[in-house]
C-alpha cells in the first residue's frame, strides 16, 4: 500500500534527513518548536528526495542521470511509480508488470510506456510535490532569513535534480 511504501521511505531516507536537520537545531540549543519544525522539514524533504530518486530510475536516458535505469525493477524492488501503476492496472497489465520484476534484460521503453500510461509517473510526481510543498511550509516558518533561504535552496536542489 502507499502507507507501507511511505513507511519504508520514512524509515531510511526521510529519517536520515530528519535526524540531520534536528541535530543541527539541538546543537545550537534551539527551542523545541524550532527543532520540531526542522525535524518535520527534514522528513518532508527526505520523502520528496526519495520519490524523485524513484522517478529518476524510470528515465529513458542512462547518460543523463549517470546511472543504470530501471535498476529497481531489475532488482525486483517495488517503488511508488511501479506500485501506483500496478494498482491502476487491469489483470492483464498487472501480470505484465509483475513479469518485469527481477528480470535483468528488459524492454525499457515498453515498461516506461506502461507505467506512464497507468499514471505511475504522474502520481509519483504529485506525491513528491505534496512533500516538497510541506517542506516549503516548514522552511517558511523559520524566522532567520539566511537559514530559510538555504532551506529553500535545498528543497529546490532535491526536487529539481536530474541525477
Amino acid at each position: 500500500s502507499q502507507e507501507d511504501y511511505l513507511k519504508v521511505i520514512q524509515g531510511k531516507t526521510s529519517a536520515l534527513f530528519s535526524a540531520a536537520c534536528q541535530a543541527g537545531a539541538e546543537i545550537t540549543e534551539a527551542s523545541d518548536s524550532y527543532a520540531q519544525a526542522l525535524r518535520v522539514y527534514g522528513e518532508c524533504i527526505g520523502t520528496s528526495f526519495q520519490l524523485i530518486d524513484d522517478l529518476l530510475d524510470y528515465s529513458l536516458d542512462e547518460k543523463a542521470i549517470g546511472k543504470p535505469v530501471f535498476q529497481d525493477i531489475k532488482e525486483g524492488k517495488l517503488t511508488y511509480p511501479f506500485y501506483f501503476a500496478y494498482t491502476n492496472a487491469d489483470k492483464k497489465n498487472k501480470e505484465k508488470l509483475l513479469s518485469y520484476l527481477g528480470k535483468k534484460r528488459l524492454n525499457i521503453k515498453s515498461i516506461y510506456n506502461l507505467i506512464h500510461n497507468l499514471n505511475g509517473i504522474k502520481k509519483t510526481e504529485l506525491l513528491a510535490t505534496k512533500y516538497q510543498n510541506k517542506a516549503i511550509k516548514y522552511a517558511n516558518s523559520i524566522n532567520n532569513k539566511h537559514i530559510k533561504a538555504e532551506m529553500l535552496k535545498l528543497i529546490d536542489s532535491a526536487f529539481y535534480r536530474k541525477k
